[in-house]
């Protein structure tokens, strides 16, 4: 379990997150929305450890998120970043190979199970074709499948994805979150950041809106998206389109201005 207890973040005197408290379960897709620099970035940092709250506490499995090695929260959470860049040629096979890194000795090469891992990431994220060209010589939608095909690799229970699709087409957007759903039912929990509030809509069980008081609101998308709070936080005018998938009601939004 991940868990916040009142969280702030302050940077050059500003306020950019404030009293963020919440409870993140194993098994859970959890969508983060919020405008541009509501904060989304940083709430997703200080869950990954790479940022140090200002005040408040952030606890992994009870115990401080702070105690744990780099090495160790790896092994438990892992991080994407919206932009991530990798100035060296790396080929694809490699670069999703330092998935693995949290699990190995100094100076340990891959081992069999290593390379099977890889293996099936590459396929989950249409990359097998890619495993031999190198990093730099990928699209941005090709570059983002294979890190996060990286991020699978790890075998953390907490997957951080910011704004995971947003290079990617529609079908691999898709495929994605296909994954992902197979992964939650493996009680792994995945918090992304988007804007797109119909993908958050349609595959998050719980909503974190972040709101221009820097506070957090969390619950189920109906309970999070609502009517007068869209037009609160997004200024847009949102109308709810109710549809029917093997007995569960989804919501989607038409959106105006």
């Amino acid at each position: 379990m991940l868990q916040l207890k009142k969280v702030s973040y302050h940077w050059q005197q500003q306020i950019l997150l404030q009293d963020i408290s919440l409870t993140i379960e194993k098994g859970k897709m959890i969508a983060l929305l919020g405008v541009n620099g509501a904060g989304k970035t940083t709430l997703l940092r200080l869950c990954a450890g790479l940022l140090v709250p200002t005040r408040g506490e952030i606890y992994l499995k009870q115990q401080l998120l702070t105690q744990f090695t780099p090495k160790q929260r790896a092994q438990f959470i892992t991080y994407l970043p919206h932009n991530h860049p990798i100035s060296f040629r790396f080929s694809v096979e490699e670069v999703v190979m330092m998935g693995r890194h949290p699990y190995w000795s100094r100076f340990q090469m891959p081992t069999v199970q290593d390379r099977v891992t890889v293996d099936k990431a590459l396929q989950w994220t249409d990359c097998a074709h890619l495993r031999c060209r190198f990093i730099d010589q990928l699209s941005s939608g090709e570059r983002q499948r294979v890190l996060i095909a990286r991020a699978l690799v790890t075998g953390a229970d907490y997957l951080l994805l910011d704004e995971p699709t947003a290079n990617l087409d529609i079908a691999h957007t898709l495929a994605i979150f296909k994954l992902a759903q197979q992964l939650v039912q493996q009680e792994k929990t995945i918090i992304f950041s988007t804007h797109d509030i119909n993908i958050a809509a349609r595959y998050a069980d719980k909503v974190i809106l972040l709101t221009d008081q820097k506070c957090a609101i969390i619950g189920s998308v109906e309970e999070v998206l609502t009517t007068d709070r869209m037009q609160q936080i997004f200024g847009v005018n949102a109308t709810p389109i109710f549809t029917e998938k093997k007995d569960k009601k989804l919501m989607q939004f038409s959106f105006s201005i």
